[in-house]
């Protein structure tokens, strides 16, 4: 059980992800059958393995995309104010 909790724990952690995020990702079932075969690996090769196996990423690529998008928001409309800036001139 304390394996599980630290997996789940250090995921989090490294992925940027909230801790309800992984446990959406990663059901508790489905870590107490990988318990075994995993228990003995480093925490990251753990991780590694099974969010390889369960095909999603380590990172929190859709958090990365978000801000990216968030960026790209602001700077657009940064550049909108200025162009009406410019016309009404």
């Amino acid at each position: 059980m304390h394996w599980i909790g630290y997996i789940y724990r250090y995921w989090a952690y490294i992925s940027g992800r909230t801790s309800k995020e992984v446990y959406r990702l990663v059901k508790p079932g489905q870590l107490r059958r990988l318990y075994f075969p995993y228990h003995s690996l480093d925490p990251r090769q753990a991780i590694e393995r099974i969010s390889e196996a369960s095909g999603f990423g380590i990172t929190n690529e859709a958090s990365d995309i978000s801000k990216g998008v968030i960026a790209l928001r602001k700077v657009r409309n940064r550049t909108r104010r200025f162009s009406r800036r410019i016309k009404r001139t």
